[in-house]
Formats: structure tokens, C-alpha cells, sequence
């Protein structure tokens, strides 16, 4: 069962990333905190709909 793990660390990194990048180019530094927060809860949902119903 290491598919769940590799789904949250997968949306917390392109999340982030996505993050970092935005931030990088607008120049507001809480874009990567909010990108890597966004990634874990929407990856939650994900492991949630797939694996706890």
C-alpha cells in the first residue's frame, strides 16, 4: 500500500513547486507555504475517495 504515501507526497510536491514558482515570479513568499498546504489537503482528498470508502 505505498501508492497512498506516493499521492501525498506527489501533490505536495507539484503543489508546491507549483507554489514556489508563483512566488519566485510575483514575489510574494507565502505562495509556497499555501501551494504545499494545498497540495496535502486536495492529495488527502484523493487518498480519501480512492482508498476510504
Amino acid at each position: 500500500m505505498s501508492a497512498a504515501p506516493a499521492t501525498l507526497l506527489g501533490g505536495m510536491f507539484v503543489y508546491g513547486g507549483a507554489g514556489w514558482l508563483l512566488a519566485r515570479w510575483l514575489h510574494v513568499p507565502a505562495l509556497l507555504p499555501i501551494g504545499l498546504v494545498f497540495g496535502l489537503v486536495f492529495a488527502s482528498y484523493l487518498v480519501y475517495a480512492r482508498y476510504g470508502r
